[in-house]
Order: structure tokens, then C-alpha cells, then sequence
């Protein structure tokens, strides 16, 4: 155990966490943020469309996904006979907000996405506790009927904000790294024979490539010019992915380093027409260049 505290505090101590210029209020007050984002389902609407769409009835959501628990957990705590999963749930809540303490902005919603299932277990174990509470043992009535008043205007809400979501998914096709511009551009270079070495280094994109392709493409999360002219002159066409994004024109300086002629250059936008994706190929066989050694 001793050993383990050792690595532990070697880790953290690694990770810079005590750096951090948030205070522990500051902490607190972010886990609050990250857990309420979390029961309203603000990541996957961001992280698809680039902004948070407005909810249906978040007070009411939130009521339902931390009201009901916390009031559960009262009950559990004073009378018997206890739920062990109540206190279970309390528990992920718990370990999440020590993890916050600790790390602090270095924290974000995919860190928190587990929460959400354990809310709605919570909810259901927390009202099969208040049923018996109120009921005592007379909960065949009872538990059915706080079911239906708390769960159906969480489902409500849930469906009107899931389409929403999907309505404007479908109108952009996602935006930035979940743009369906980036499959579109993993599917076109997957059907591509020539032997080629894939370069991304803007993070994010190899991720969706190396999937749609199988990972029979070869590619390295970064790039040189000297990089893929020694691709180039092995025999392999090179392939540059970089996400566009304002006052960035790196391309130009990139074309002139690697010194193989003008390269195929194609812009892959998402479905609603917005620039997400530049694309370049350098084609080994193009003559006429003297850019590899005797």
C-alpha cells in the first residue's frame, strides 16, 4: 500500500495538478456545472452540432435526476430496512466530486458521462424507498403511481429534446469533428489503391479514419515536410488531413517545404455547405522533381 501511495503522489505530481489556478470553490462550484451539464445531456449536443440546444423543462429534469435521489438518500439514511444501491449511487457522485477537487478543469463532460445512468437508477431506487416509506409494505399502488407523475414528463422532455438534436443533425450533418465531411473523406481515400502514408496532425481526425478504414492506411499524428518527402521517395503517395480553422493557412509553406510540385488539394465541407476539412495528396509517381537523395 505504501508503494502505491508513492506512485500515486508521483503521478499526480507528473500531471501538475496542484498548478491548477482554480481554487477549491472555484472546483466545487465546476462540479456543480459539470454534473447539472451532464443530467440536462449538454456533451453529445455540443460535441455533434457545436452548440448547446435550448431544453425542455431542465428545472423539472434536474428536479427528477438529483431531487428524487438526494431525497431517497435522506430516507435511506434514517430508516430501515436500506438500499445498498442508493448508497452505491451516492458513491460515483461522491468519487467524481473528489476527482474534480483534485484535478479541477482538467475534467470534462465525457469524465462525468457515467453519472447519467447511475441518476436514473438512483431515481428508480429512490422511489421504491419513498414508496415503502409512505406506503409502509403497501407499495403495489403507491410505487406504480410516482413512477408515471415523476417519469413521464422526464420522457416527454427527453423525446422533444432528441429531436431537436436530430433535426439539426440531419441539416448540418454534425459540425467539426463529428462532421460527416471527415467520413466522407475517410470513405473516398479507403476505395483510393495507390499505397499511401497518412498524415493528421490536427487532433482528432485519425480517430473516425483509422475506423472507417480499417486501419489498413498507415498514418502518424503529426507532420514534417521532411517527413513525407522520405514517404514520397519510398514509393508511397502522402496524404495531408487538416481541420480549417480562421487565420491558419499553413498549407502553403507545407507544399513549397516538401518540395514535390503542386500537390491534388480538395475541401470537404459538411452538408449544410460549412468548410471542415482540407485534404492534400502528393502523388509519388509525379515526374520531374529532384527532391529525393541520388
Amino acid at each position: 500500500m505504501h508503494g502505491f501511495l508513492n506512485f500515486l503522489v508521483a503521478s499526480l505530481a507528473g500531471l501538475a495538478v496542484a498548478d491548477s489556478p482554480m481554487s477549491l470553490v472555484q472546483r466545487a462550484q465546476y462540479f456543480v456545472n459539470m454534473v447539472n451539464w451532464t443530467m440536462l445531456d449538454v456533451g453529445p449536443a455540443t460535441m455533434m452540432l457545436g452548440k448547446a440546444l435550448p431544453l425542455s423543462f431542465p428545472t423539472t429534469k434536474l428536479a427528477v435526476l438529483l431531487g428524487v435521489p438526494a431525497l431517497g438518500l435522506a430516507i435511506n439514511l434514517f430508516r430501515a430496512p436500506r438500499s445498498q444501491g442508493i448508497f452505491l449511487a451516492a458513491g460515483f457522485f461522491l468519487g467524481s466530486a473528489v476527482l474534480t477537487a483534485v484535478f479541477g478543469g482538467r475534467l470534462w463532460l465525457h469524465h462525468f458521462a457515467l453519472l447519467l445512468p447511475v441518476a436514473y437508477i438512483a431515481v428508480a431506487l429512490a422511489l421504491q424507498r419513498i414508496a415503502f416509506c409512505f406506503a409502509m409494505r403497501r407499495t403495489d399502488l403507491l410505487a406504480p403511481i410516482l413512477s408515471i407523475v415523476v417519469i413521464v414528463p422526464l420522457m416527454i422532455g427527453n423525446a422533444i429534446d432528441r429531436l431537436a438534436v436530430l433535426s439539426d443533425l440531419t441539416r448540418t450533418g454534425g459540425v467539426g469533428l463529428a462532421s460527416d465531411a471527415i467520413e466522407r473523406f475517410a470513405n473516398e481515400n479507403f476505395v483510393n489503391n495507390s499505397p499511401t502514408w497518412a498524415f493528421f496532425p490536427d487532433w482528432g481526425i485519425f480517430m473516425p479514419f483509422e475506423m472507417v478504414t480499417r486501419g489498413r492506411i498507415p498514418l502518424t499524428t503529426g507532420f514534417t515536410p521532411e517527413d513525407a518527402r522520405r514517404m514520397l521517395c519510398a514509393g508511397n503517395d502522402v496524404l495531408l488531413a487538416i481541420m480549417i480553422k480562421p487565420q491558419s493557412d499553413r498549407l502553403p509553406d507545407w507544399i513549397r517545404e516538401v518540395g514535390w510540385g503542386q500537390p491534388d488539394v480538395s475541401t470537404y465541407a459538411q452538408r449544410d455547405g460549412v468548410p471542415v476539412l482540407t485534404a492534400v495528396r502528393w502523388h509519388a509517381s509525379t515526374p520531374g522533381h529532384s527532391a529525393c537523395p541520388a
